[in-house]
């Protein structure tokens, strides 16, 4: 009759024993250190030949971290993203001052239209700054509400005055 081999293991190689628990030291009963086991797979042999001893073939490394070590690490981890979220908060506080002054400076650019013109409409906005009729309403109303402007008209058809 047949029977089933482990399919993902090569014939005579022995299975790996996993270890997902952490060991203790003899000399730190009372401190559990994190074991990491590495592993390399055995040599297949060529056709025709076996192996003597397939144990040999294997390479095992332990290498123990202390906790007082992974403290450390963290440590040193924390900081650097702490520094890394530092220079992106400053980044991003730039970034708005930035936006801050360039709608300014539109703004700055419609108060100058209505100075001369005395009387704008929402389609002389979004003509002299290439903007959405719902930007340069945004806009219009700011100046508004700042008391550069105001409102003559119903809302759907809307004219600014400039106020000196």
């Amino acid at each position: 009759m047949f029977q089933f081999q482990n399919l993902l293991s090569a014939p005579n190689e022995p299975e790996a024993p996993v270890d997902d628990q952490p060991s203790y030291s003899e000399d730190e009963s009372t401190q559990p250190t994190q074991s990491t086991s590495i592993q390399s797979s055995p040599l297949s042999a060529p056709a025709g030949s076996t192996l003597t001893d397939p144990s040999s073939s294997a390479i095992t490394k332990s290498i123990s971290v202390t906790p007082q070590a992974q403290l450390s690490a963290l440590q040193m981890q924390s900081s650097a993203q702490q520094d890394q979220v530092g220079f992106i908060h400053s980044l991003l506080i730039k970034a708005q001052a930035k936006i801050q002054s360039n709608k300014q400076k539109k703004l700055n650019e419609i108060i100058q239209l209505a100075q001369k013109k005395q009387i704008i409409k929402n389609e002389d906005v979004q003509k002299l700054l290439r903007i959405s009729s719902a930007t340069a309403t945004r806009y219009l109303a700011k100046l508004v509400e700042q008391g550069h402007l105001i409102r003559v008209g119903s809302p759907r058809d809307a004219k600014y005055q400039f106020v000196s």
